[in-house]
């Protein structure tokens, strides 16, 4: 509609380019004063970045659409469905109703990436995000979490989640923690401290896709509960 510079956007599924063109008044237009010939100036002017919620140099970070503070922690959601729990403060654990803050959003959540510290509670995390298919938990400390109830609850789309390297050792609850995850197909608990763990009901419930999983190092002296654990 006038000249100026303009950037052009297009988005394919998690990917994202943008394309940035200078819009000038050919000469022609100039003289019989008509629109504006809309055209990229030049191909050493357009620049294109494709954005996977990274901060790298030459890409564009995803926009962040739901965000906020939750138990010491800061979350947010993007445009992309990515997922973030960050900040090293001490968690309270789980919320009066047992509901995270982002709860309501749960299916707009594809992919997620956690590097909290200190956090005493994962109870519903996850629960109910049936678009989510990986997790990064690599940077997470687990080290302090006394919880993990319903955690992934209900993500039928997820099909493999690393937790291979999680500290169980102040663990007292993890029924349902896999529960309705029908689409996993991998899973390592092998190196689970379950020493202290009191409840394992509905651990692995409707994980019709799970064909084997090693508990052969589980400690179960505590636990008073199992009931559809594999059901």
């Amino acid at each position: 509609v006038a000249e100026g510079k303009a950037i052009i956007t297009a988005k394919s599924g998690k990917k994202k380019v943008k394309v940035k063109i200078t819009v000038k008044a050919s000469e022609q237009s100039q003289n019989n004063e008509s629109t504006p010939d809309t055209t990229v100036k030049d191909h050493a002017d357009t620049e294109t970045t494709v954005s996977d919620s990274s901060t790298s140099e030459g890409q564009v970070k995803a926009q962040i659409v739901q965000s906020g503070g939750w138990n010491g922690m800061t979350w947010t959601i993007d445009e992309e469905g990515t997922f973030t729990i960050s900040e090293k403060e001490i968690g309270e654990g789980a919320s009066e109703n047992g509901n995270p803050a982002w709860s309501a959003y749960a299916e707009t959540i594809k992919t997620a990436v956690v590097t909290a510290e200190n956090v005493t509670s994962t109870e519903n995390w996850f629960y109910g995000c049936t678009n989510l298919t990986s997790v990064d938990l690599s940077q997470f400390d687990t080290g302090n979490v006394t919880t993990m109830k319903n955690m992934f609850m209900g993500c039928t789309n997820l099909i493999s989640v690393d937790v291979s390297g999680f500290d169980t050792s102040k663990v007292t609850d993890m029924s349902c923690m896999f529960a309705g995850c029908t689409s996993l197909t991998g899973l390592n608990v092998s190196n689970f401290d379950t020493g202290s763990v009191t409840d394992m009901s509905g651990m692995f419930w409707l994980c019709k896709s799970l064909t084997s999983v090693d508990v052969s190092n589980f400690c179960t002296s505590n636990v008073t509960t199992m009931e559809s654990m594999f059901e």
